[in-house]
């Protein structure tokens, strides 16, 4: 089981790091090329486009994992331990829903559009549009044992919501500011 955490947090993090660098060195060698060579990458922005989805939801997954999203805590954390747990938990089970919505919606997007075809990339579409439902499988999977850790809070009124952070970032958060 340990594995499978590895494994995800490789994709949610390394790959989605190599997707934006890669991301950024392809629009670089674009807007050098059109400006200075007066001569455009042939399928950068295409290529960029690409790498752009699934960077966009490999790392918001990461970002869920380890508590970074824009939360509104402020009255929640003033809450005793077992209603906090309840209110965290109720608030991932509807964005799991959501997910789920979203991940499913993106699935039926990307097979929809097997005709409509990156021209210079000479490939469709759907390659880019499965990281949709593939960052939303992942967020799920983290939403799910969100909700599990809180309704197991609620039930032995021992409650601690997760924020992890990135180390080396600034967006670590140490212990003693975390809400009790």
């Amino acid at each position: 089981m340990k594995w499978i955490k590895i494994v995800i947090r490789h994709l949610e993090e390394s790959v989605a790091a190599t997707l934006l660098g890669a991301m950024v060195v392809i629009v670089a060698m674009d807007v050098f090329g059109r400006y200075v060579l007066n001569h455009p990458v042939q399928g950068a922005g295409e290529a960029a486009r690409l790498l752009f989805v699934w960077q966009v939801f490999l790392a918001a997954a990461g970002a869920l994992d380890r508590g970074l999203h824009v939360g509104i805590e402020f009255i929640v954390d003033r809450f005793p331990l077992r209603v906090r747990a309840i209110t965290d938990m109720t608030v991932n089970a509807v964005v799991f829903v959501m997910i789920i919505i979203v991940g499913y919606m993106g699935w039926v997007l990307a097979f929809a559009s097997v005709t409509k075809r990156f021209q210079m990339l000479d490939m469709p579409y759907t390659y880019a549009l499965l990281g949709i439902p593939a960052g939303c499988a992942l967020m799920g999977i983290h939403l799910f044992g969100n909700v599990l850790r809180a309704a197991k809070g609620a039930r032995h009124n021992d409650y601690k919501i997760e924020r992890k952070g990135f180390a080396g970032t600034g967006c670590i958060m140490p212990e003693e500011n975390l809400p009790l």
